[in-house]
């Protein structure tokens, strides 16, 4: 596959447009769907399914990336603040 990222990108924002997932859909549904398809991930890690842990992720960050659109974050942004914030801690 030659797609870049910002490629990818723009084709999981025109699939969310077309579909009226973002000005016809709320944050509060976003985060509904995460939880779904976060559940969908936990099914299979627990039942060591293991079928394709792309799939689920996969399905998790085009949800994500709907919120950050939504929102006008980038993908950037929340990883330099995961990492400059609380989720990497010094002991």
């Amino acid at each position: 596959d030659s797609m870049g990222y910002d490629e990818l990108f723009n084709e999981v924002k025109k699939w969310h447009e077309d579909r009226g997932l973002i000005d016809g859909s709320s944050d509060k549904d976003q985060c509904l769907k995460l939880m779904q398809e976060l559940g969908e991930l936990s099914d299979d890690i627990c039942s060591d399914i293991y079928n394709d842990l792309t799939d689920s992720l996969g399905d998790m960050l085009v949800v994500m990336i709907n919120i950050m659109i939504r929102n006008e974050i980038s993908v950037k942004d929340c990883l330099r603040k995961a990492l400059d914030g609380v989720f990497v801690k010094t002991e």
